[in-house]
């Protein structure tokens, strides 16, 4: 009778432990406790107003880490580059108060984005872009003028400038700011990068220190050869002469060169010496980058010393 009972009993234990492989493990992850991730977001809506007071709801889509999306328009934060022409409510509602173009942002959880919003009549374009100065940044107070129309306006402290309502998609700006050479580009809708450069003016016994190089520098076109990176300097002279150049700086892993009247004088490491004939009244000579392909995100100033042969 014992032997019988223990093996009932033996088979009870056997039969319940025997099922493990078909029990699911508590520590192994399934799909469904996998947390959903927010992967990026984008806005929605209409971005071209055509009239002052006109509205566009904006709406923000998130994608998620398993394919889907979700509007979370409702709980996004929105706020707008420039609110004196397109302002945003809490809700994504977008309201243009005056022509012109601002971005619009948008933020949710850990995520953001970003869109342009313009407002212009119907059947214009508008024209954006930047006014720097190599080595400083954006440059204020630069008269922006399309020339097919005469239209104008002026950089801001930043050097940005929206010009509104013109009538062709393409057109030729031209930049002007006293103390700097005048420049001018053809334009198209996308927003334009125009250097400005200071100018650089000599007279004979003149020894003059100039900030110099800087990344992203200017480009001359010097008998149909291009020079750049590239400065231009007026040379004033009372009467017909030759100039003595001599150009120093501190960088020896640039060469200079002098480029005048068709001719081009290439410096050692730190110095270049050259004589320029030169007429009277107010002519024009460039100092380049020999090895152009060498420089840098670096700066290099420069020192000019101009005698009377």
């Amino acid at each position: 009778m014992n032997r019988i009972l223990a093996g009932l009993i033996l088979f009870l234990v056997t039969s319940g432990c025997g099922g493990g492989d078909s029990s699911p493990n508590p520590l192994a992850p399934s799909a469904s406790t996998v947390p959903v991730r927010l992967i990026r977001l984008r806005i929605a809506g209409n971005t071209a107003l055509t009239a002052v007071g006109q509205t566009a709801q904006l709406a923000t889509v998130a994608v998620m880490s398993d394919g889907t999306e979700r509007d979370v328009t409702a709980a996004t934060t929105w706020t707008s580059s420039d609110p004196m022409v397109i302002t945003v409510s809490a809700a994504g509602l977008a309201t243009a108060q005056r022509f012109g173009i601002a971005s619009v942002t948008a933020r949710h959880e850990n995520g953001i984005a970003t869109i342009s919003l313009t407002a212009s009549p119907p059947g214009t374009f508008i024209f954006s872009g930047r006014v720097r100065e190599p080595g400083e940044g954006g440059l204020a107070g630069v008269t922006v003028t399309d020339l097919p129309t005469l239209n104008a306006v002026q950089t801001n402290a930043e050097g940005n400038y929206v010009l509104v309502a013109l009538p062709q998609p393409q057109t030729r700006l031209r930049f002007h700011k006293d103390g700097y050479e005048p420049a001018e580009i053809n334009a198209t809708q996308q927003p334009a990068d125009t250097p400005l450069q200071p100018v650089m003016r000599l007279r004979a016994g003149d020894t003059v220190r100039y900030a110099g190089f800087a990344p992203n520098d200017f480009t001359y076109m010097v008998g149909g050869v291009p020079c750049s990176p590239c400065r231009l300097v007026r040379v004033v002279a009372e009467r017909p002469a030759t100039f003595h150049f001599r150009v120093t700086w501190n960088e020896p892993r640039v060469i200079l060169s002098l480029w005048a009247h068709g001719t081009v004088t290439a410096g050692s490491t730190t110095e270049l010496e050259a004589d320029v004939p030169v007429p009277q009244g107010e002519s024009v000579v460039y100092l380049g980058l020999k090895n152009a392909t060498m420089f840098g995100g670096f700066h290099v100033p420069f020192t000019i010393e101009t005698t009377v042969r």
